[in-house]
């Protein structure tokens, strides 16, 4: 028995789908097939089939999850405590957020720890999520900072809840709500709106999606664009409103930005950590991160 095959149980299981597996897996379906027909040629039993409603765990299946989920996690436990001995270096501190480098003024977080400890070593990783998460469940981050829905579906993972950001309203120069410090859903809903495309983003602006629609902006309208670069261009040379995630500063922007003033119309951000024990200095910067003003314009 071997640890990939384990882990292609694992999360063929978790996702009920071998192809959403093989992809988070950065595998060939045809691989992660192979192993799972390995691994019931080995404990001689089937532990999943397939339905109408995706794959799903056998009882001899779900039992042997079970035993393994727990194995995984000791495994991983395990590993992150030694390679900590092996590099023998506990003034080292791995960290990952996702793009641009601006979000949620994290430079500024970190140029707040590295004033209050200056011997510590920083590694930085900025990338689209499936890379973060990917980095975080192998051992290579500490610290995984992100929107919590999708922090959440770390599995086996401590998140901590850190602030509530709003959506930004972009709006063009010389546009009739250019002077509003917010803007209702009433007014974004007469205009053309562009924003990010949850088809082309990571799975956090799916969410945000999600928290649009139940702020009542008519997501039929809106026109959605690849990157946050597009939409900032479109609503520059005044084509319409923009709507963006409240990560970066207003300022950060080339446009007037407005906060999107409805009940629903935020999202939760928060950090992730592994479960593995005392880690001081990781607690320190979460810590620090807890009393962060994460916004550039509330920074002294």
């Amino acid at each position: 028995m071997n640890l990939q095959r384990i882990e292609c149980f694992l999360m063929v299981a978790q996702h009920k789908s071998f192809s959403r597996a093989a992809s988070d897996l950065f595998m060939a379906q045809s691989s992660v097939t192979g192993q799972i027909k390995k691994l019931e040629e080995e404990v001689g039993f089937q532990v999943l089939e397939r339905g109408w409603d995706g794959v799903r765990l056998t009882p001899a299946g779900q039992c042997l999850w079970e035993e393994f989920k727990e194995i995984m996690e000791r495994y991983t436990g395990a590993v992150n405590r030694c390679r900590q001995i092996a590099r023998e270096d506990t003034s080292l501190l791995s960290i990952g957020y996702p793009n641009p480098p601006e979000w949620g003024n994290m430079p500024e977080l970190i140029r707040r720890f590295r004033g209050q400890n200056p011997d510590v070593k920083l590694g930085l990783k900025l990338d689209k999520g499936k890379h973060l998460s990917e980095a975080f469940r192998t051992g290579a981050l500490d610290i995984l900072f992100g929107d919590m829905g999708y922090l959440e579906q770390l599995k086996g993972a401590r998140v901590i809840h850190l602030f509530q950001a709003p959506f930004y309203v972009l709006i063009p120069p010389g546009h009739e709500l250019e002077s509003r410090e917010k803007v209702t859903v009433e007014d974004v809903n007469r205009h053309r709106v562009f924003c990010l495309s949850p088809k082309t983003r990571d799975v956090s602006i799916g969410i945000l999606s999600g928290h649009m629609k139940e702020a009542g902006v008519k997501l039929e309208q809106l026109v959605p664009m690849p990157h946050r670069e597009d939409v900032v261009a479109c609503v520059y040379a005044g084509m319409g409103l923009g709507i963006v995630p409240g990560t970066l500063a207003p300022d950060h922007y080339q446009a007037r930005a407005a906060v999107l003033d409805a009940p629903q119309a935020y999202f939760s951000l928060g950090c992730a950590c592994h479960n593995n024990g005392e880690n001081k200095l990781r607690d320190k910067f979460i810590d620090l991160a807890r009393k962060h003003w994460w916004m550039r314009q509330e920074t002294t």
